[in-house]
């Protein structure tokens, strides 16, 4: 059993190596457009940390988060946005739904990897990538002179939820590639997620009534960022991290029965 998870991981591992080096070949094949883009996306995560600096010198604390803090909360937000953006994201929100409109999704189901991992990780956002150098930068910033002590088991449980707010956001964007079975066009919700997820980049305590009770409970963002943050800051509610874990499950396994749901009421192309 053990020898066969790691044969089909290893399968997969390889077809990813693929897709993405496929990628990088399109990505560059335009050198002009691909170092614009690249210097487009450095200047987004560089500016979004200008954005913070500018609020800090005309106060000290901002919804009871201090320069550092925030910086903290920064950089998971950015880290996480290059985790999404660069693989599942892009590709569930708008290259799947043109994918079916083309009716070349049919080819996809006789291909001998799953569907649901090929639409999602089909296209690998390079562009992207190049946000990473501001990202390390931050890390290092953050860990050498944020002032903060992080232990061995912050930083592990950093790393679950972490996972966990990935995971949640991909069962998200699963149940969104769904409804595109039987939707023409909804890359209308993909920008919608996308100014949603804009919202993860400030702490849940910066909003207020019902917002807030959104934020926290019926569309958790806080996941993203806030909640890994109030980790390795110590500030987490332990019930929170129970509903956080519980959510972030029902969200992604539901919407794997939902995507099953959707391919076994396809009708191809053809018909």
């Amino acid at each position: 059993m053990l020898m066969k998870f790691f044969r089909k991981f290893f399968k997969y591992l390889h077809v990813f190596q693929v897709m993405a080096k496929v990628s990088l070949m399109v990505n560059i094949s335009s050198r002009g457009t691909f170092f614009i883009g690249v210097f487009a996306k450095m200047l987004r995560a560089i500016l979004v940390v200008v954005f913070f600096q500018a609020i800090f010198f005309h106060v000290k604390s901002f919804a009871g988060w201090d320069f550092n803090e925030i910086l903290l909360l920064t950089t998971i937000y950015l880290t996480f946005e290059v985790i999404v953006i660069i693989t599942f994201h892009r590709n569930l929100a708008y290259w799947f739904p043109d994918l079916l409109l083309r009716g070349e999704f049919d080819l996809t189901l006789i291909r001998p990897i799953s569907p649901l991992f090929f639409v999602s990780f089909r296209i690998i956002d390079w562009f992207d990538v190049t946000s990473l150098p501001p990202v390390i930068f931050l890390w290092w910033y953050v860990f050498t002179q944020g002032g903060f002590v992080f232990t061995a088991f912050d930083f592990t449980l950093f790393l679950l939820f972490l996972f966990l707010g990935v995971m949640f956001y991909f069962g998200l964007m699963i149940f969104l590639a769904g409804v595109a079975f039987w939707t023409v066009n909804p890359q209308g919700v993909g920008r919608l997620m996308e100014r949603v997820f804009m919202a993860a980049k400030y702490p849940v305590s910066a909003f207020t009534g019902h917002v807030r009770t959104v934020l926290l409970f019926i569309l958790p963002v806080s996941l993203f960022a806030t909640l890994p943050a109030e980790i390795l800051l110590h500030r987490s509610d332990p019930w929170y991290l129970i509903f956080a874990f519980v959510i972030a499950c029902a969200v992604f396994f539901g919407s794997l029965l939902f995507w099953k749901f959707a391919i076994k009421h396809y009708s191809s192309a053809s018909n």
